[in-house]
This record gives structure tokens, sequence and C-alpha cells, in this order.
């Protein structure tokens, strides 16, 4: 049977806990249990706090690139974006006027089958099928490459 009392003396409060002998494994499973469910707690409060700390970070910068997106539609010019893999992430009111082909229609495309241009190699100046894409239209001095 457990019993306790209340200690006090002019600064703080103590608790004595008298435990039974029988009673004592049970308290010595009891600590480590305790301990580690304190643990997961405090782990899972310092990762709930990190993941909206980032959450807001990405709100923020979700804002700040829409801001600059409706800043680059607000250009005359031709501006498109693709990854690495050459696949249109971006297409702008100025490349829409001049090739023809809205945002919806033109962005997840591969440039290169979008806009039916050859794929070269600048190095050996030969046609590839896997890379850089290059506009006549920007590049005159190349087209003798694109013939």
């Amino acid at each position: 049977m457990i019993s306790g009392r209340l200690l006090s003396n002019c600064r703080r409060n103590f608790f004595v806990l008298y435990v039974a002998t029988s009673e004592f494994p049970y308290y010595i499973l009891f600590i480590p249990l305790a301990i580690l469910l304190a643990w997961f707690s405090a782990v899972r409060r310092r990762v709930e706090r990190e993941l909206l700390e980032s959450c807001d970070e990405l709100e923020k910068e979700v804002a700040v690139r829409t801001q600059q997106a409706s800043l680059l539609n607000l250009s005359q010019d031709t501006i498109f974006v693709r990854d690495p893999s050459d696949v249109i992430t971006y297409w702008n009111r100025g490349a829409q006027e001049l090739y023809g082909w809205t945002a919806e229609e033109a962005v997840g495309k591969h440039t290169h089958q979008l806009l039916r241009t050859p794929q070269f190699d600048l190095v050996g100046n030969r046609r590839i099928t896997t890379r850089v894409v290059l506009s006549v239209a920007y590049f005159p001095h190349l087209s003798a490459f694109m013939e």
C-alpha cells in the first residue's frame, strides 16, 4: 500500500512517498517508463514547434514567389522557366503572346516538344536528344547549327 505525507519547512514543500516492499519492483519499472514518456513528450513538442515554424516560413516564401510571379507576368518580354529536365514550370503572358499557348497548356510539357526546337550538343555542334534548347529568335548566330 502506498502512503505519503507532505512535509514542509519555511522555504519548500516536500512530498515523501512510502512504498511497501512488495510494490517496490513496480516502481522500479514505472520510473524509467515515466522518464521515457516525458522525453517523448518533449521531443514531440519540439518537433511540432519546428513544423509550425517551417510551415510559417513556407507560407511566407509562397507569398514572395507569388508576388514575383505576378511581376513577371506584367513584363512584355517572353519569359518561361524550365527545370533541369527541360519541363516548363512557368510561362508568362509574353510567352503566351509569342508562342500562342496559354500557361495551362504549356506548364508541365517539355520545351522541345512544345516549341518543336531541335536539341544540340554545344561542344560538338551535333543534334542530341536530351539537353540544351536555344531559340533562333534570340540567338540568330546559331541558326547555322539549326539546319
